[in-house]
């Protein structure tokens, strides 16, 4: 090594930044201090491979797309992100640009530098701030519905009582009227008679009086559904707080049923057991509506993963949330029976980004959303049960002081 080489790469190693030098024909030149600490290879175990074939701990293929030759005459000025798999084995990103470097003549002295930086941490905040600017917007929207539909369903439900309430008179005033028709229709000249008997037959009253107060019945039943959704609406639409307040965590549950039911409604069935000695609990409530969101939306994707595209009535699957009063603590148990989890995999379910699902379908952030929200802002714990094949049970517990 020559004394000028011996100089860049001292430089190379005090930058605060991971440096990997490749020759034309993409051999690692140089691997310095932060490319090891991040990536968990040793400089003696790449140096003289090729960059491709590290694909065992970085998508490096998508990055390094172009020739040395072709940059060099292009002059092209890639920059990318990529993922790559730490030494602990969770999922990092590293952002990179790809520059020119000891531009020669001499294919053997071209180089080209790779700069990275990791914006892993970075890449975490972004999702959780597009998760809640997501959630701020759809809360504002629900906000919205809830108080146009409160309006015309509030007149609804009123015109339906009444419409209950005065059917009475009329059902009473009908049966008088024809019972008397009947205590005295021999008395009534015969084309009366025949006439009420026709009456009576063509309008179908006998089915009118018996079935028009259960369709009102049914018609209130469904207004009191509207109103439990509306007013489930309203609490997961109030904006956060900056501080704790306390929370009935059990209305908080039975809201989210309410709110997320057509996410699991034709796949499985929900039952809640509440304590109903469960103290209210101090915490930030929006964050608290999310995770409950999360956890309903990550059990009914395990059942549907389960159960195919095709639910029949007898295959369906289960969710069952139960809370408990633990003295200091509350315990929040959400159990379903969908694909469970591997115990393979199990321990990296709370990881940012990391997801089993199809590309496209999961973000890898619900879960790790979650971890963060209860372990981190709320001094909880959150932890995992599961059979594969059979179910999983998440367990929250949380402070009920905060």
């Amino acid at each position: 090594m020559d004394k000028g080489q011996h100089k860049i790469e001292t430089y190379f190693e005090k930058l605060p930044f991971v440096i990997i030098a490749l020759d034309e024909r993409h051999k690692v030149m140089h691997w310095n201090l932060m490319a090891e600490k991040f990536f968990g290879l040793r400089k003696e175990e790449v140096l003289g491979q090729s960059i491709v074939g590290l694909t065992s701990r970085m998508e490096w293929k998508e990055t390094i797309g172009i020739s040395v030759e072709d940059y060099l005459q292009n002059r092209s000025n890639l920059q990318k992100e990529i993922r790559y798999s730490r030494p602990d084995g969770s999922t990092g990103f590293m952002d990179f640009k790809v520059i020119e470097f000891l531009d020669s003549p001499d294919p053997k002295e071209r180089m080209l530098l790779l700069v990275g930086n990791d914006i892993t941490e970075f890449k975490i905040m972004q999702g959780q701030l597009a998760q809640a600017q997501k959630l701020e917007a759809i809360g504002q929207l629900a906000a919205g519905i809830a108080h146009e539909i409160n309006t015309p369903a509030q007149y609804v439900s009123d015109n339906l009582h009444f419409l209950q309430d005065s059917f009475l008179p009329i059902k009473n005033t009908i049966d008088f009227l024809v019972y008397n028709f009947v205590a005295y229709k021999d008395k009534l000249p015969q084309e009366v008679i025949e006439k009420m008997y026709q009456v009576l037959e063509e309008n179908d009253v006998d089915f009118f009086l018996e079935e028009v107060p259960k369709a009102l019945v049914q018609s209130l039943e469904g207004m009191g559904r509207i109103a439990r959704i509306v007013s489930s609406m309203k609490q997961f639409a109030h904006p956060g707080t900056e501080e704790k307040v306390y929370m009935d965590l059990n209305k908080a549950i039975e809201n989210a049923r309410e709110v997320s039911r057509n996410l699991w409604k034709y796949a499985a069935d929900m039952e809640i057991a509440l304590d109903p000695d469960l103290p209210q609990v101090l915490c930030y409530p929006a964050e608290i509506n999310q995770v409950l969101l999360n956890m309903i939306v990550n059990a009914a994707d395990a059942i549907k993963e389960k159960l195919g595209e095709s639910v029949s009535d007898q295959e369906r699957g289960l969710i069952k949330i139960t809370t408990r009063n633990l003295k200091d603590r509350i315990q929040i148990q959400i159990a379903d029976t969908g694909c469970g989890i591997p115990e393979e995999i199990r321990h990296r379910i709370f990881e940012p980004f990391f997801t089993t699902k199809e590309v496209g379908k999961g973000t890898g952030q619900g879960l790790a959303i979650a971890h963060s929200i209860i372990v981190d802002k709320h001094n909880g714990s959150i932890k995992v049960q599961s059979e594969p094949g059979e179910g999983s049970t998440f367990i929250i517990e949380l402070p009920v002081d905060g």
